[in-house]
């Protein structure tokens, strides 16, 4: 009797998995149908927090041996040039001035927030640059871009959630179907002055296996 209980129990289970594995990818897929802007701005985070990852991986290898690949200066070209440049221009340049012009004054503090962070982890990069260059060269500055590299890393994946969880969730509420779409075109516009996508996604690719490697 209790055998089949626990068997009854285990099929309620997997009954109530299915279903919500099912309301899962509807949400998925209704939320990119639907606000199709927020979807690209998120799915880039996506991309940016597997890179943090990677990033500080890196960082746990190099307190005990070499990184070899000029891996630091490879992270840096990624966050100043897919992060920064392609991902973070499609805010400063489209939505944070649009939602200004539909009057969301509500978000002003955020959006100032946000802008500073971009600011601020510029810096970071700047100098894990640097340091990169030196670390290279066969100078020891392991301290210096751990540190720095750790610092952009807390910066950034605070800075993601901000936009996940208090900035995205405004936008699809004060933007039309219509001008989710009219977001998606001019973050395309901003896509084509750079140097797209697909060369840094391979870059994340050379990331992961310099740290496999060592």
């Amino acid at each position: 009797m209790e055998e089949e209980f626990e068997d009854i129990e285990e099929l309620i289970s997997a009954a109530e998995t299915v279903e919500r594995e099912a309301q899962n990818t509807y949400e998925a897929t209704k939320d990119k149908k639907r606000f199709p802007a927020t979807h690209i701005l998120v799915e880039e985070h996506n991309i940016i927090k597997e890179v943090l990852d990677i990033l500080e991986k890196g960082c746990e290898i190099l307190k005990s041996e070499e990184l070899k690949g000029d891996f630091f200066l490879k992270a840096a070209d990624f966050f100043r040039n897919y992060a920064d440049k392609y991902h973070h221009s499609k805010e400063e340049d489209v939505l944070f001035d649009v939602l200004m012009k539909k009057g969301a004054q509500h978000l002003l503090d955020i959006i100032e927030a946000l802008k500073k962070d971009h600011v601020i982890g510029r810096d970071y990069v700047s100098k894990i640059q640097e340091f990169g260059v030196r670390y290279r060269s066969g100078e020891n500055v392991v301290s210096e871009l751990i540190h720095n590299s750790k610092g952009y890393i807390s910066l950034l994946r605070e800075h993601i959630i901000k936009e996940d969880e208090g900035l995205f969730p405004e936008m699809d509420r004060v933007f039309t179907e219509k001008e989710q779409k009219d977001l998606v075109r001019w973050f395309e516009e901003v896509e084509l002055s750079g140097d797209g996508s697909s060369k840094y996604l391979n870059l994340v690719k050379e990331l992961k296996n310099i740290v496999k490697s060592n």
